[in-house]
């Protein structure tokens, strides 16, 4: 699963905690707060036993690593710049972890303070993320960047409580985490959610909820995750661009490609 934030950033009113199911492409969990609360004092709430959570580094705290292991969760999640880390043991990497980037495979005690120490697995790893097709990532209004079809190159530091796992699955495993940017468009655009029709806490909850039912329909209709070529078909058909019957031949694409 991925735990991730959906922000109303230009007023700070509005915020979005998700529980994401990457592999069936699904919401399970969401919970909204105040623009300004600390996505790291909610998730403690959305975490379920014997589950694995993907998360982005902005959730990387100790009380954060306390909560999983008082909840019997794993986690994977990236590690942020600064917290004291001493090497317990260097582990080998195999021909396929060399392979997929893992640079070093390491179980580690992480942190100076011994009553917070938490011993962890922290895998490094170099990730080439595709070239990217749309505008410049800091420049909504502006032009094509020079470099927007080249690759990407990524340093990549992974800190998770799995000692099981193989380095290269994690590696992969945190890639699929980008799943979630596929729902946040379904969720802000194609379903409307980028405009609030209500400023009430039971109009928000309204709104957001029959979006979050919309999406489990659309999977349990099809019998899979959205595609992007659902997504954009339903995007323009509510922008009145497409007609119902090109949703339908989208869907059934959908079903027939089932796995």
């Amino acid at each position: 699963m991925y735990v991730g934030p959906l922000t109303r950033a230009r007023k700070g009113a509005l915020k979005g905690h998700f529980v994401f199911d990457v592999l069936r492409g699904v919401p399970v969990d969401a919970a909204f707060t105040e623009g300004a609360t600390d996505e790291r004092h909610v998730l403690p709430k959305q975490l379920l036993a014997g589950a694995f959570y993907l998360l982005d580094r902005g959730y990387f705290s100790f009380s954060v690593l306390q909560a999983f292991r008082d909840a019997q969760a794993s986690f994977l999640m990236r590690l942020r710049e600064g917290p004291c880390v001493s090497v317990v043991e260097t582990r080998a990497r195999s021909e396929a972890a060399r392979g997929a980037g893992v640079v070093s495979d390491e179980i580690v005690d992480l942190g100076k303070d011994p009553a917070r120490r938490q011993r962890v697995r922290v895998v490094r790893a170099r990730h080439r993320a595709p070239a990217p097709r749309n505008l410049h990532p800091q420049r909504k209004r502006g032009k094509h960047a020079a470099y927007a079809h080249e690759p990407l190159d990524q340093e990549w530091v992974l800190v998770t409580d799995r000692f099981d796992l193989d380095a290269e699955l994690l590696v992969a495993l945190y890639a699929y985490r980008w799943q979630i940017e596929t729902f946040f468009r379904w969720f802000k655009n194609t379903l409307k959610c980028r405009h609030l029709l209500a400023e009430s806490e039971n109009g928000l909850a309204l709104q957001f909820y029959a979006a979050l039912i919309a999406t489990l329909l659309v999977v349990v209709h099809t019998g899979r995750k959205p595609t992007k070529g659902l997504l954009t078909t339903l995007h323009l058909y509510l922008m009145g661009w497409a007609e119902w019957r090109d949703v339908e031949e989208e869907l059934q694409r959908c079903k027939s490609a089932r796995p």
